[in-house]
């Protein structure tokens, strides 16, 4: 036997096999599985920790948020003057309002001898209305239509001009009238997305308007708020009525500082200090303040609009019945 069959002989006796890994790449996958499922089984543990953590931040009351032993505070005699309200910013600029965008309907609101008219946007999207304001009217003596260009000045601080207005809300223009023994001009309109609009002035011999503006809104807290007024007050007496705040969130809203509020009837408005015997309003809860409005005995007798609105310190307003404009009350004899 030569030594290439020694070799091959003692090579093929399993006696001399040398004790291996037995299947490697098996090994390693199961490895790298064990390893994976303690990493996945650590981050699940973490994320249970954080989500426990954060559940107990979220329900544990805050501070000033428990209810309050009361839920009916009573009116006090805290004269009160309003903070700043808050309103929205000006807007840039839009694409400039069409004939068609504007509405058919103006309507008209009067102040003294000043006549607003209001034009609303009927299309979908937001425009402005461009350009210096200008009233047409036609000369009485000859007929012909003449542009008068008499400017009047912003009548509040929060009107905003030129007047970028969304869908749905109005553009408003303040016009006004020369009044004289002898007229010299009559018909007066305005211009409003090219298309001439009448104005209720009658004869003049000058007409004036201000430029196109937006009243911007008023900022609102996330409250609602609600009033129980009686149908009818005599004049002369007080009006007794409630006031109730509602918070539909999970914080309290906080009433420090406490807040002033302004209520109005027949065209006459009180301002005072809520009662702030509770520190905040609870989440999900709602507190109800008592209130009282001194009719005097000169009121107009008639029906006629309650309002109601508190300002916190930063401006930002609650309404009461917002949606309506107020509570109708009738005050008789």
């Amino acid at each position: 036997m030569d030594i290439e069959q020694l070799v091959r002989q003692e090579l093929a006796d399993g006696r001399h096999t040398p004790e291996g890994w037995a299947e490697p790449v098996q090994r390693v996958q199961a490895g790298v599985r064990r390893r994976r499922r303690r990493r996945y089984t650590m981050t699940l543990s973490a994320t249970a920790v954080v989500i426990v953590l954060v559940g107990a931040a979220l329900v544990r009351p805050l501070a000033n948020d428990a209810p309050p032993a009361q839920t009916v505070f009573e009116w006090t005699a805290e004269p009160a003057t309003l903070p700043e309200l808050d309103r929205r910013d000006p807007r840039p600029d839009a694409r400039p309002c069409t004939d068609d965008a504007l509405g058919n309907q103006p309507w008209h609101e009067r102040t003294g001898d000043t006549l607003t008219v209001l034009v609303a946007n009927h299309r979908i999207e937001r425009c402005t209305i461009p350009g210096t304001s200008a009233i047409i009217a036609t000369e009485i003596a000859t007929g012909v239509p003449v542009t008068l260009r008499g400017s009047l000045p912003l009548r509040h601080a929060f009107d905003q001009a030129p007047a970028t207005i969304d869908p749905g809300e109005p553009a408003r223009i303040d016009v006004q009238v020369e009044s004289c023994p002898t007229p010299l001009y009559r018909d007066p309109r305005i211009v409003a997305g090219g298309r001439e609009v009448p104005v209720d002035l009658g004869p003049g011999c000058g007409y004036s308007a201000s430029p196109w503006y937006v009243q911007a809104p008023l900022i609102n807290t996330p409250l609602t708020v609600t009033m129980s007024v009686p149908g009818t007050v005599r004049r002369g007496t007080t009006l007794v009525y409630d006031v109730t705040v509602r918070n539909a969130f999970p914080r309290a809203f906080s009433l420090q500082p406490c807040p002033a509020y302004q209520q109005t009837l027949a065209g006459l408005k009180s301002t005072y200090r809520l009662n702030c015997a509770a520190k905040s309003v609870p989440r999900h809860g709602a507190l109800t303040f008592r209130m009282r409005f001194e009719v005097p005995a000169s009121a107009a007798l008639g029906r006629t609009t309650l309002t109601w609105m508190a300002v916190v310190a930063d401006g930002r307003v609650a309404i009461a019945d917002l949606s309506n404009g107020g509570v109708p009350v009738e005050i008789i004899e």
